[in-house]
């Protein structure tokens, strides 16, 4: 998993700021297609709890930008 910024906003909340993070990590390709978005390792780089993480990713699957797969997790779906 490569690195991406996290720019922390005091009027947003958190799980807006790491939502917003992801979304461009992903459509600049930092976060390639495919690539499993796992819990833990996003809480910890990103210096957040998991329950952020788990909001923001069930936001980028409604955009479509994430696919969940059962019993595996949320992976990077593919842009065209």
């Amino acid at each position: 998993m490569k690195d991406f910024e996290v720019t922390i906003n005091e009027y947003l909340p958190l799980r807006d700021v790491v939502f917003y993070a992801l979304r461009t990590a992903i459509l600049k390709g930092e976060l390639e297609p495919g690539e499993r978005l796992m819990e833990v390792a996003l809480a910890n780089k990103m210096g957040v709890s998991r329950t952020p993480i788990r909001e923001a990713i069930r936001k980028l699957e409604l955009e479509g930008l994430v696919i969940m797969i059962p019993r595996r997790g949320a992976e990077v779906a593919s842009i065209d």
